[in-house]
């Protein structure tokens, strides 16, 4: 009867698996972005305490990143810096008293 056991490590990679049956078991490590390694046959005996180690190595897959590009905000052509104003805009200054009509 095959059953699977998932545990997960701590921050420092210990971990613990309890009350596992005498059996051979086939062990299935991984961790994001590092290869899974894989280790068949690991035999437990009645009272064993086993401490077994592994070392994961990192992934050569790259990721695919996509940049996608758009028209530039700003004219690097020359310095210049331009805008409209409106207006209602110029009528509701303050200009301490002077008038912008004349």
């Amino acid at each position: 009867m095959a059953a699977t056991h998932s545990v997960t490590s701590n921050a420092r990679g210990a971990y613990s698996v309890l009350a596992l049956l005498t059996s051979p078991y086939n062990l299935s490590i991984d961790a994001n972005g590092h290869r899974t390694v894989r280790v068949n046959g690991v035999v437990i005996e009645v009272n064993q305490r086993a401490r077994l180690d592994f070392a994961l190595t990192i992934d050569s897959k790259s990721d695919i990143i996509a940049v996608l590009g758009s028209a530039p905000l700003l004219n690097a052509s020359h310095a210049s810096v331009g805008t409209l104003t409106g207006n209602r805009f110029v009528e509701n200054m303050p200009l301490n008293g002077w008038s912008f009509n004349g």
